[in-house]
């Protein structure tokens, strides 16, 4: 008879429960990843001052391995604000093992002062917790690449690619992939779709184009930032989130933070409400990649480098990503190389669905690899 291990602990580091569906849902979905294994304790990732009281420490997907929030009050912080070289040293006297798992940055190689810059001392605690780790499962090989400039070379072989695991949500929360005619888009169109640009924005050659297909078109938002009650009546609701109005706030940003992390816990999971699309076209890493997890072409139209290589690293086919991104010419030109993508992927529908899991099956074989690792690691 095989007795099972007890579950190990681990203080996961993380934005858990907030008002970035994506967020919640890479939360929900490592938990998930490792629920027969891990007894997790949730710190915040700004909020918490890290005393870890589990036996290990695993840093949780996400952008959170990135430099200063506010580089102009406080250069030296990490997005994870109370990660300091004094609290690494503290955990390996300890005895506790740390980790990263699906982890990424999103500070660019070249440093400017609103991307989240490293300065010369956060640079310092990245190199620490290289040294100081057991193992950095990070995201992609932009990522690694990125944050292994800043590590002794000694220290390189702890770095893996390990995909985020917000490309399983079928398997991890035994949700069937659904099809409907509808397309989801994810755009930041809270401040820049207007009253007055609203009839003439370039998203709505998008949308004739796609009516002309038979297909509507839905704004999935995933933070306030996305939406405004402008954009309700520009969009058709989406088929996987029919309250989506009750949550556009008139008030001020506080308020519409508040709503939107109400809006995420008061569901179980966050994973179906990216099911059930033809296409998606989105701008956030999570209203790219949830969607690909229910192998629904999609196209990530990030212009940010660290990101912009995933779409191949992932899938295999550059077709997934932006033909122009977003933030890197006008908003037309995005709208026409979504209008080209569209007629690609209408085209090629059936073999692209079959790419996308066939490439997903790969990564899974990766992800089973790199869990056995950490699991043998930790205490």
């Amino acid at each position: 008879m095989t007795l099972m291990r007890p579950k190990r602990t681990a203080g996961l580091l993380s934005y858990g429960n907030c008002s970035n569906a994506g967020d919640v849902l890479i939360f929900q979905t490592f938990n998930k990843l490792f629920d027969n294994e891990i007894d997790s304790t949730w710190h915040h990732v700004r909020l918490d001052k890290l005393d870890v009281r589990a036996r290990n420490v695993i840093i949780g997907p996400g952008g959170l391995l990135s430099g200063a929030y506010k580089p102009e009050v406080a250069p030296d912080e990490l997005v994870i604000r109370h990660l300091t070289p004094i609290r690494l040293a503290a955990w390996k006297k300890q005895a506790r093992p740390v980790f990263a798992f699906g982890t990424g940055t999103n500070t660019p190689f070249e440093n400017g002062p609103t991307s989240k810059p490293f300065s010369a001392e956060s640079g310092k605690t990245i190199a620490k917790l290289a040294q100081v780790s057991d193992g950095l499962y990070l995201r992609g090989s932009a990522d690694i690449r990125r944050l292994a400039a800043l590590c002794a070379t000694e220290d390189l072989h702890k770095f893996k690619f390990q995909p985020c695991p917000s490309v399983f949500l079928d398997r991890l929360f035994s949700v069937r992939p659904q099809v409907s005619d509808q397309i989801a888009i994810n755009f930041p169109l809270e401040k820049s779709l207007t009253a007055d640009n609203a009839k003439t924005h370039p998203l709505n050659r998008f949308v004739e184009f796609a009516k002309a297909l038979g297909l509507s078109v839905a704004l999935l938002d995933n933070h306030p930032s996305d939406i405004n009650k402008i954009a309700l009546d520009l969009f058709a609701p989406p088929q996987s989130d029919a309250g989506q109005s009750d949550f556009v706030a008139d008030t001020a940003k506080e308020d519409g933070q508040k709503l939107f992390e109400q809006r995420w816990t008061s569901v179980p999971f966050v994973a179906s409400r990216f099911n059930g699309y033809r296409f998606a076209f989105g701008v956030r890493l999570h209203s790219f990649l949830p969607f690909m997890a229910f192998n629904t072409p999609s196209v990530f139209l990030a212009g940010n480098p660290i990101r912009m290589p995933m779409p191949i690293e992932y899938f295999g086919n550059p077709a997934f990503g932006a033909k122009v991104a977003f933030g890197q010419a006008n908003f037309g030109q995005v709208v026409d190389g979504m209008i080209e993508r569209l007629k690609y992927f209408v085209k090629n529908e059936d073999r692209l669905r079959m790419e996308i899991a066939d490439q997903r099956a790969r990564l899974w074989e990766i992800t089973q690899k790199n869990k056995a690792e950490v699991l043998s690691r930790m205490n």
